[in-house]
């Protein structure tokens, strides 16, 4: 029993990473209608952002660092998202959308030896934050204090990504960027902007995910490439026109994950969350929560 809480609670604490991840992928995905694979590497550049600012401004965690780092987290995601930007968009000038995808994929590893030479190869980690105390449940079991960070973020990024998708003036555009931008632009909308706005949101918000999670999971140049992949597994299964598809979906791999890993070998988790999503998607090839008229992914 104590292995099994012990294993859920990990579960809740990687699920929500990934669902998180999932989520951005989606904020990027709507109005340009390409999966972003580097999402992952704002991650960690938020993350390194904030544990080489804090020890070296503050010489320790303090309220203020934390908030410092946060808007440090914001600030370098978005130029990363600027920068993918950049670097795509010859790519999606000539080619399909396909090859945007393949494009981001290799912007990952642009990003990852900048990453590098900026903050080194060393993985790097911080203290939970300030007022986070763990909760004890039973003997050597209990709830990480960072974890209701990560958990509200979660919440209020998946808040804001409803707002985002729906019906008002921003959601509008956003929609019709994505799904005809030659309509859109001649409806007097700057289809240009607006994928630019994804692309940055995806940064931003990114990169403050990369500083709440740091504390929970160590932020390094290589890491982004694995919360990469889980979070477009989790937006694909979970159903990418539904906000809360691929936090459920995030979810639900974080659980089988770490369950599996727990009563079987460590790598056997994975193979298993895979496995259930690879049946998700036969059954519901647009996702878990999209709607059964929904276009299917391009």
């Amino acid at each position: 029993m104590k292995i099994l809480v012990a294993a859920l609670i990990q579960g809740v604490l990687l699920g929500s990473i990934y669902g998180l991840a999932g989520l951005t992928v989606t904020v990027g995905y709507r109005p340009s209608r390409v999966l972003n694979l580097a999402q992952g590497q704002f991650f960690m550049i938020g993350g390194l952002a904030a544990a080489r600012w804090i020890p070296r401004v503050h010489g320790g965690l303090s309220a203020l660092g934390v908030i410092e780092a946060i808007l440090l987290g914001a600030a370098v995601g978005g130029i990363g998202g600027v920068a993918l930007r950049l670097l795509v968009w010859p790519v999606e000038r000539l080619a399909s959308n396909v090859e945007v995808v393949v494009a981001t994929f290799g912007a990952l590893f642009v990003l990852e030896g900048v990453t590098g030479l900026i903050w080194g190869i060393n993985p790097h980690n911080i203290p939970a934050f300030p007022g986070s105390r763990p909760i004890s449940l039973t003997s050597g079991v209990g709830i990480p204090g960072q974890a209701f960070y990560i958990l509200g973020f979660t919440a209020v990024c998946l808040v804001l990504v409803v707002f985002l998708f729906g019906d008002n003036g921003l959601g509008v555009k956003i929609r019709a960027a994505g799904y005809a931008p030659t309509v859109a632009a001649a409806h007097g909308i700057n289809v240009t902007n607006v994928v630019l706005l994804g692309y940055t949101l995806c940064g931003v918000l990114g990169g403050i995910a990369g500083v709440i999670n740091v504390p929970a999971m160590a932020a390094s140049f290589s890491g982004g490439t694995e919360i990469a992949f889980f979070g477009v597994m989790a937006a694909v299964a979970g159903g990418l026109e539904r906000p809360a598809g691929p936090v459920l979906a995030g979810f639900l791999m974080g659980l089988v994950t770490s369950v599996g890993s727990a009563y079987a070998h460590a790598g056997y988790g994975q193979v298993l969350a895979l496995s259930l999503l690879v049946v998700v998607l036969i059954l519901r090839p647009n996702g878990m929560l999209a709607p059964r008229h929904s276009i299917a992914l391009r």
